[in-house]
């Protein structure tokens, strides 16, 4: 929401050297709280995912956006190649304050490279401009929008009329009226599924270090995090290669809802495996798939997310899917390291396989 206020670029340069500094904070901690204190101010300014998602959808039109969307998901799988990768090697042989001083380097260097990104919020009020002139959504956004998610060829020029009588536009019923209670159902019940998402997302990355530790490892937590950082590395991999050479092909097969609904079964399967301890190898096998299902019904989200709203609404509409993505960033790791801690230490898997299932359900 602030994005749509000030633009994306300033908030993209705020986040950058606000992580910068907040990195070079911990860095230097001394104790718990120094250190739990930047670390929270790094998860408070590391929300630019829906605003770089945004920003996606200001510059292209609804036919190019799922393409886009598929680059900037393979970039942050390039990410967590490089990361967990290169920041795993520097603190086995540097420690660990040598890797948040590097990290804050590249925080630098991203701040200094956004002196030449060119803002994109005027593409979004331009189009925003002819949508409030015309009351509806731009029939190509609505055209698109129900293609694509069928997995139908895109609608031409000729049945554009009928998709601005039939209300195909989700974002357009009310949006002239304003505040948030005329949005459309599908962009809060896409909200819920991510909520859902994301709490199996981030209780696998609360407690991927320690069940490691506990099943194979025999409590070595070196040895724990530095197979975990692989192991992340190769998610990376993996996720990157789907992106780049197989998302597209999967979307115009079986939709963007098939690509959900794949993504979710995968997901699922792969949970319920991890409930059965057998080996540390069986363990990352069931990763890769997390991160397939995962790519999958991220790059699909979001697309669908942004063809419900006016291109004028998307920043705020990321930024609300971005709170319930945070909400399971508390939720999540809480009461699953508590479930793991004081009931079971299986059990977790079995639970968030089921909230899988309830969020396929959603879409």
């Amino acid at each position: 929401m602030i994005a749509d206020r000030f633009g994306r670029k300033p908030i993209f340069m705020v986040a950058m050297a606000g992580c910068c500094l907040a990195n070079v904070w911990t860095g230097f901690a001394e104790d718990y709280n120094w250190l739990l204190v930047g670390r929270l101010f790094v998860g408070i300014l590391g929300g630019t995912p829906p605003v770089a998602a945004a920003y996606i959808s200001d510059v292209t039109t609804a036919e190019e956006r799922g393409g886009y969307l598929t680059h900037y998901q393979a970039a942050f799988f390039l990410g967590m190649i490089a990361g967990p990768f290169v920041g795993g090697l520097i603190n086995q042989f540097a420690g660990w304050r040598i890797a948040c001083f590097s990290s804050a380097g590249i925080c630098a260097l991203n701040f200094l490279l956004l002196f030449w990104l060119p803002e994109s919020l005027q593409n979004a009020e331009s189009c925003s401009s002819c949508c409030r002139r015309s009351k509806t959504a731009p029939p190509a956004v609505a055209a698109a929008a129900a293609a694509t998610a069928e997995g139908q060829p895109e609608a031409q020029p000729e049945a554009q009329p009928e998709a601005e009588e039939g209300g195909s536009s989700s974002a357009s019923s009310g949006s002239s009226k304003g505040g948030l209670a005329h949005w459309s159902s599908a962009m809060w019940i896409i909200g819920g599924a991510v909520f859902l998402q994301n709490v199996c997302f981030t209780s696998l990355e609360a407690l991927g270090t320690v069940y490691l530790q506990d099943h194979y490892f025999n409590g070595d937590i070196d040895e724990a995090t530095f197979f975990w950082t692989i192991s992340l590395s190769v998610v990376g991999v993996i996720g990157l290669t789907i992106s780049l050479f197989f998302y597209t092909r999967i979307v115009k097969c079986i939709s963007l809802k098939g690509c959900v609904l794949l993504g979710g079964i995968v997901c699922t399967a792969a949970l319920l495996v991890l409930g059965f301890p057998t080996s540390r190898y069986v363990f990352l096998a069931q990763l890769n798939f997390i991160a397939l299902g995962e790519n999958l019904v991220g790059t699909s989200g979001f697309t669908l997310l942004s063809l419900c709203v006016r291109p004028d609404e998307v920043g705020i509409a990321m930024g609300i899917i971005n709170m319930f993505w945070n909400a399971a960033d508390i939720v999540g790791p809480l009461t699953m390291a508590y479930i793991y801690e004081h009931v079971d230490r299986n059990l977790p898997w079995f639970i968030l396989a089921g909230v899988r299932i309830v969020s396929m359900c959603f879409l």
